[in-house]
């Protein structure tokens, strides 16, 4: 049985270790981005960000593709750590003034997305479905809010899963999917395209 308090618990370990998440955990972010971050993913994209923390992801985009101050999507940030929304929106990358308009980061949680179904062309979410109390319940909000055939990309902790369960789940909302189940990496990253339709799935 999932405990009721599990949202508290880590709410208030991402508020109380915001100051020093970059320093623990870039280097071990950049490895997963690296590996599945395309500029092509991006351009004239709305993407969601789900688990946004201090930025890492945007911050790695940013200093990657951005030319001439210009940003090619648009982006939305969502965490539920306030501590982490307020450390990434102090960030100088995001009060740029050529890219300000297109960016927007968000208090929400990942269980309880508050944006309509088929609204976005993009999804991130790396190293961030684990934390929920329930995976299923916060995989199924992402994947509603992609629009049909939109790209997504889902990290998770190879030792908070079974990968066979999650592989059965994925395949119920998506028309295509790969993954990277590699020892180098802490994580199984996820990434296809999204149904519109989903298949019928039950007992999740």
């Amino acid at each position: 049985m999932k405990s009721p308090d599990k949202k508290k618990e880590i709410i208030h370990k991402y508020n109380s270790t915001a100051h020093f998440y970059n320093e623990r955990y870039k280097e071990i972010q950049l490895q997963k981005f690296k590996r599945v971050i395309k500029k092509d993913l991006l351009k004239d994209k709305i993407i969601l960000d789900a688990g946004c923390g201090t930025g890492l992801l945007f911050q790695y985009i940013i200093e990657k593709f951005l030319h001439k101050n210009k940003l090619f999507f648009n982006y939305i940030g969502v965490d539920i750590s306030w501590e982490m929304v307020r450390i990434f929106k102090n960030n100088r990358l995001v009060k740029n003034e050529n890219a300000k308009k297109k960016i927007n980061i968000l208090l929400a949680d990942l269980e309880h997305l508050p944006f309509k179904d088929s609204s976005y062309d993009c999804l991130f979410a790396f190293t961030s479905l684990q934390n929920l109390p329930d995976i299923f319940k916060g995989l199924e909000e992402s994947l509603r809010i992609l629009k049909d055939h939109s790209y997504f990309c889902l990290s998770i902790l190879r030792k908070k899963i079974n990968k066979d369960e999650l592989l059965n789940f994925i395949n119920t909302y998506t028309m295509d999917f790969s993954y990277i189940d590699n020892n180098a990496l802490e994580d199984i990253i996820f990434q296809g395209n999204a149904l519109k339709k989903k298949k019928t799935f039950k007992n999740y």
